[in-house]
């Protein structure tokens, strides 16, 4: 089963679709990274983390340039027509038609950056320069380790967003918070490359619980594509530290 099988079956299933929004809007992940790691785990491989990094990278630079443009305009055009200015062309009968026309590019894009996630991992696969580009993961706790730099990581870039919303915005409350959060990312920086750094690194207890929450939501949507994949990275979720019993 390619990538793109695999969402389209799993993301009409039971809770799913409302927790990969929320991974998405509120943890600020990359869900097409998340499925193409999960997609993986289901056949108990898992990326290197050279590998993950490259996916990761690639990843955010296309949801830079195309996928989170095309998406804001989407979300913003849910409010058109406001105003004089825009009435005389979003009020046209045809106007409902060119946003799904751009809700219909951006899941373009999407599968566009799924069919790319799955070349690049094939190519790391076949790679005699790389042969550790995918991981035999039995028992998934190389996922999960995998998934603790992802959570840092979309953490820390949504803490940078924040930062960069409150100066452009100007305001007062984004000022004041400015040095708060920077002291944010520079630890979640130095936690993310810690978990590099050591075989198995332990969650500190006076972290965000972000990550915990995280976690629960993945489970959420891998019980709905594998019941046995769910024990599985809940076995491995527990032994990381990620989750409790």
């Amino acid at each position: 089963m390619t990538l793109w099988d695999f969402s389209v079956s799993l993301y009409p299933k039971h809770g799913v679709a409302d927790a990969c929004l929320t991974l998405q809007n509120r943890h600020g992940f990359d869900v097409n990274v998340l499925l193409c790691c999960l997609w993986l785990a289901q056949q108990r491989r898992c990326p290197s983390a050279e590998l993950l990094q490259e996916l990761v990278a690639q990843s955010d630079a296309w949801r830079t340039k195309l996928i989170g443009p095309l998406r804001a305009l989407r979300t913003t055009m849910k409010n058109w027509p406001e105003g004089d200015v825009l009435l005389a062309f979003s009020a046209q009968a045809s106007f409902a038609a060119l946003r799904d026309e751009v809700k219909a590019a951006e899941l373009h894009g999407e599968k566009l950056q799924q069919l790319g996630l799955e070349h690049l991992v094939h190519a790391a696969a076949q790679s005699e320069s790389s042969p550790e580009g995918l991981i035999e993961d039995e028992s998934l706790l190389a996922f999960a380790e995998n998934w603790r730099w992802l959570v840092a990581h979309y953490r820390t870039s949504l803490l940078r967003h924040d930062i960069e919303d409150g100066v452009a915005d100007g305001t007062e409350d984004g000022e004041s918070d400015g040095k708060e959060k920077e002291e944010k990312i520079n630890q979640e920086r130095a936690d993310e490359s810690s978990s590099r750094a050591v075989s198995t690194p332990k969650v500190k207890p006076d972290l965000t619980p972000t990550p915990a929450a995280a976690s629960q939501l993945l489970l959420k949507i891998a019980e709905q594509s594998d019941p046995r994949l769910f024990s599985a990275l809940h076995r491995a979720f527990v032994e990381a530290g990620l989750v409790q019993r």
